[in-house]
């Protein structure tokens, strides 16, 4: 199965001048856990989740006011629309991340996230061969947190 039948789109962006109050509303209004950073092109340029915004922004007592651009992670690992899920597995599981930005010719199409995966294996319909391959194998780094 492609990457592309597994995704959600549109993913939720914002652009770099966004402010990280701006990224925490959008994340509230879509119940999404993360949001992606693109430029005018739908470029992506980074993503903020959630937890950044805990630890990068509030942990140190930061202003909402900072711009998403200052405590986004720069160049995301991502995986191509038309991959196979596989590529997904694999780049969580070495990611230690539950949700990858999708592109196609560069630009962002999409978001594919563990929660979907995981019911897309127990449907039936992604057939991870092996138990370094398996969903078993990508969620033993997530065990206890």
């Amino acid at each position: 199965m492609r990457i592309q039948h597994a995704m959600s789109s549109p993913a939720v962006t914002v652009p770099a001048t966004a402010s990280v109050q701006d990224a925490a509303q959008h994340m509230r209004r879509s119940g999404a856990g993360a949001v992606f950073v693109v430029a005018d092109d739908n470029r992506l340029l980074g993503v903020v989740t959630d937890r950044d915004l805990v630890v990068r922004v509030l942990a140190r007592g930061m202003s909402a006011r900072l711009r998403v651009d200052t405590v986004m992670t720069e160049r995301p690992v991502a995986v191509d629309a038309g991959d196979d899920i596989m590529s997904a597995y694999r780049a969580m599981r070495a990611q230690r991340v539950l949700r990858l930005p999708v592109v196609s010719a560069g630009r962002l199409v999409g978001v594919v996230t563990f929660d979907e995966l995981f019911r897309l294996s127990m449907r039936g319909l992604a057939d991870p061969q092996g138990e370094e391959d398996s969903l078993w194998g990508l969620v033993a780094p997530f065990r206890g947190t």
